[in-house]
């Protein structure tokens, strides 16, 4: 059973709602996986959710090991679908608390030095 889908159901929902086209769910690579990759005026948007019963922030739980396997899941996507190349790309962490979606760019180079 996946327990965070209700959290990407609910970000899927969102990005739907604003229009982008949400290209894969649950992308995976022999990496690792990106939860959504979506396409969103002109950029394409590599997003990890994390959810959170609790109090406490979720995009914590997003380490360099986990940036490194999605932009190595990222890096696969590409070769696959190679018309999405020339787009700019953000890496996202949407935290979700509740109903409430905090979105936080990742910072991809800073993790990649220890590729």
């Amino acid at each position: 059973m996946n327990k965070g889908k209700p959290f990407e159901d609910l970000v899927f929902q969102f990005l739907t709602l604003k229009e982008c086209e949400v290209l894969a769910r649950n992308y995976r690579s022999r990496y690792g996986e990106i939860d959504i990759v979506a396409l969103c005026r002109n950029r394409l948007l590599i997003v990890e959710v994390k959810g959170s019963f609790k109090n406490e922030n979720p995009a914590l739980r997003v380490d360099c090991t986990k940036v490194r396997r999605i932009y190595k899941t990222y890096l696969r996507f590409l070769s696959e679908f190679p018309q999405y190349r020339d787009f700019e790309t953000l890496f996202l962490v949407a935290s979700v608390r509740g109903n409430q979606i905090d979105w936080k760019p990742v910072e991809v180079g800073d993790c990649l030095d220890t590729l």
